[in-house]
C-alpha cells in the first residue's frame, strides 16, 4: 500500500513537473508566433528566435530566484541584449515593419486607456460619488474626523513613495521591494487602526449599497469589457495581453506584491471597495 502511494505521488509530481515544462514551452511558442504575425517570418527565422527565447526564459527563471533588487538592472540589461538578439535575426524590412507594429500597438493601448479613464470619469465616478455623499450623513463627528486624519496620512505615504520613485533611474522607477513592503505596511497599519472599526460599524449599510450596486456593476464590467475588445480587434493581440495580465499578476504573487503597490486597500479582499468607499479613494471600480 505504501509503495503504491509513493508510486502514485512520484506520478503526480512527474505530471506536474510536465505540465509546468509545457506552459513554459506553450508561452514562448506564443511570443515567436505573435512575432511571426507582426513581420511574416521563415521557418528558418521560427527555429531560432524560439530557441532564444526558451533559453532566454531559462535565464529569466534562474534569476528570479535571486534576490529580485540586487538583480532588477542585471534583468532590464538581459531583456535589453534577448531584444537586440531577436532583431538580429530580423532583415530590414522586418525591422521596419516591426517598428511600425509596435507603434500601432502603444497609440491603441493609449486610446483604449484614454477611453477607460473617460468611461470611469463620466459613468463610475458619479455613482459612486452620490453614493458616498448620501453615506456622509451616518458618520459621527468622530468618525469624520478619523476619515480625514487617515486621508492626510496615506496621501502623505504616498507623496513619499512617489518622490523615491521619481529619483531612481528607469529601470528602477517601481522602488524596490523593501521600500514597496515598508509603505504598504505603513498603510496598512492606517487603515486597519482608523478605516477598518469605520467599516465594521457601518457594515449593514455598506452591504445594502453592494447589494444596490451590484446590477451596475455588472453593467460596468461590460462595457469596460467592450472597450477593450474594440481597441483590440485581433484575438491574438487581445490573448497576448490576457496573457501579459495573468503573468505579471502571478509574477507579483510571487514576489509578494500587489497591483497597486504600497495600496494596502487593494489586498483586503471583500473589505477593499468598503474602505475605498469609506476614503472616497478615486471612488471608481476596477
Amino acid at each position: 500500500m505504501k509503495n503504491r502511494i509513493l508510486l502514485m505521488l512520484a506520478l503526480f509530481l512527474g505530471l506536474s513537473q510536465a505540465a509546468l515544462a509545457q506552459e513554459k514551452h506553450d508561452r514562448m511558442k506564443h511570443r515567436t508566433d505573435r512575432l511571426d504575425e507582426k513581420v511574416n517570418l521563415t521557418e528558418e527565422q521560427k527555429v531560432k528566435i524560439n530557441e532564444l527565447n526558451q533559453a532566454f526564459a531559462e535565464e529569466m527563471k534562474a534569476m528570479r530566484k535571486e534576490d529580485k533588487d540586487e538583480m532588477r538592472g542585471e534583468m532590464h540589461e538581459k531583456m535589453q541584449a534577448h531584444r537586440e538578439q531577436i532583431k538580429e535575426i530580423l532583415t530590414d524590412e522586418q525591422k521596419e515593419k516591426l517598428k511600425e507594429e509596435h507603434e500601432k500597438d502603444r497609440a491603441s493601448h493609449k486610446a483604449m486607456r484614454e477611453e477607460m479613464k473617460s468611461y470611469r470619469n463620466e459613468n463610475i465616478k458619479p455613482v459612486m460619488s452620490e453614493k458616498r455623499k448620501e453615506f456622509e450623513s451616518v458618520f459621527t463627528d468622530e468618525e469624520k474626523k478619523q476619515i480625514e486624519e487617515a486621508r492626510i496620512q496615506i496621501k502623505a505615504v504616498k507623496r513619499d513613495l512617489k518622490s523615491e520613485k521619481e529619483e531612481k533611474p528607469a529601470r528602477h522607477r517601481y522602488g524596490d521591494r523593501e521600500t514597496r513592503t515598508a509603505t504598504r505596511d505603513q498603510i496598512k497599519s492606517i487603515v486597519d487602526t482608523q478605516i477598518r472599526p469605520i467599516v465594521d460599524a457601518h457594515e449593514t449599510e455598506l452591504d445594502a449599497i453592494e447589494k444596490d450596486l451590484e446590477p451596475k456593476r455588472k453593467e460596468w464590467k461590460e462595457d469596460m469589457k467592450a472597450i477593450r475588445s474594440k481597441h483590440m480587434k485581433d484575438k491574438a493581440a487581445t490573448a497576448a495581453h490576457d496573457h501579459r495580465r495573468k503573468h505579471k499578476a502571478s509574477m507579483r504573487k510571487h514576489h509578494g506584491e500587489d497591483k497597486h503597490d504600497g495600496d494596502a486597500m487593494h489586498r483586503e479582499g471583500e473589505d477593499a471597495w468598503k474602505m475605498r468607499f469609506i476614503l472616497k479613494d478615486d471612488l471608481q471600480e476596477d
